[in-house]
Parts: structure tokens; sequence; C-alpha cells
């Protein structure tokens, strides 16, 4: 019985060597595949960090700057807080940090949180990037009627001829009518459905626009 016993411990240890030596090994696989960082002590970094709680997909991914402080194996490194030098409780892995791209001197103001840009480059440079402004043009039909009408340009008209005034292209002659002795034309401009067509004056029209009426004239009404 006593020999049973043995053996069994026997195994016991046995397996948990194996799975240590397992365990040392699929670590050593996973690590040659990475490109580790090469650091050094004094070294500015920045930590990836666990993003949790709603709305964290709008969240920096990254908190620091940091200090390498320690570099205990090829894999880990012990860091410390900049301002205060509080050294962190746990090792962290170099996949989880990102180098500095310059280095960061007192006089600088510094902030816990970065861009969640990978390779976004740290501190106040970051509030000086701009976005581009995108412009938007109201509809036609809140527009005044005569203005801009003699930038338009029929469908027809060459692709050559676009300019900046696209919006105020004319899709469609709808209709015509005679008002105080002179001829108003139904307008359907390119974007804007067939209810908010405007009626213009002959004299606002540009040149293309004259020509569609005289090659195909929209019917007449009251």
């Amino acid at each position: 019985m006593n020999q049973q016993i043995d053996k069994l411990k026997l195994i016991r240890e046995e397996a948990v060597v194996s799975a240590q030596k397992a365990s040392e090994i699929m670590k050593e696989r996973e690590n040659k595949k990475t490109n580790p960082l090469k650091l050094n002590i004094g070294d500015f970094v920045y930590m990836l960090k666990e993003v949790v709680g709603p709305g964290k997909k709008l969240q920096p991914k990254y908190s620091g700057p940091y200090v390498v402080h320690e570099i205990l194996s090829p894999h880990l490194v012990k860091l410390r807080e900049k301002d205060s030098g509080k050294l962190l409780k746990n090792p962290v892995h170099l996949d989880r940090l990102k180098i500095a791209k310059r280095a960061i001197t007192n006089s600088e103001p510094t902030s816990n949180v970065v861009s969640d840009e990978p390779n976004s480059e740290p501190s106040v440079n970051n509030n000086l990037r701009t976005r581009p402004v995108r412009q938007i043009r109201k509809p036609m039909r809140y527009r005044s009627e005569l203005g801009n009408i003699s930038e338009s340009t029929v469908a027809d008209t060459s692709s050559s001829e676009q300019t900046d005034n696209t919006f105020y292209k004319v899709k469609r002659i709808l209709a015509q009518r005679k008002r105080n002795e002179c001829y108003e034309y139904l307008l359907q401009y390119k974007g804007e459905p067939a209810q908010n067509a405007i009626w213009t004056a002959d004299n606002q029209l540009n040149e293309a626009a004259k020509q569609s009426i005289i090659k195909r004239p929209p019917p007449v009404i009251d």
C-alpha cells in the first residue's frame, strides 16, 4: 500500500515538473514571435491599459508616461511613475509598452492620458493637430431663389465645366410660364426633389440653361 502511495506522489511530482517545463517552453515560443522593444533604464514609455466601462471605445488605450526602473528579463521590466517616482507593483511585459518618441522634460505638462493611436506622439503636440473642417451646404430650398443661378449648369454639360458650384447644377427644367411680359422657368436643382423646384426669371439663367430650353422647350403652364 505504501509503495502505491509513493508511486502516486512521484507521478504527481513529475506531472507538475512537466507542466512547468511545458509552460516555460510555450512562453519562450511566444516571446520569440514578438518583436520586443530595446529598452534601457530611464527610458520613457507608455503602457497599454485595459479599458472597461461605458464608452470604452472613446477612452484612451495607453496611460503614462512611465520610466523604466529595472529590466528583469528580455521581456519583463519594472516601471515607476514619472512625477511621483512610485514603483508599479507588478512587472510589465514589453508587449504592453511603446516608447515615447521624444524625451519628456520637466518643463512640459504631463498627463495620464495619451492618444489611443499606437504610433502617435505623446504630449501637448497632440493638441496642435486639427481635423479637416467639413463644409455643409444648405439645401437649395433654404437659399435665395435668385442667388448663384447664373453659375448653375444643366445636367448635360461636360465634366470639364465642373467647379465648386456643383450643388447649383440644374437637373431638369420642368415647366415655363409667362409673368409680367417675361418668361419664368421651373428649375429642379441637382440633389433636390421635384417639389422643391424654383421659379426663375429668364434673365437669371446662364447661357447653358438657355440653350437647353431652346433644344428641349419645357411645357407651358398657366
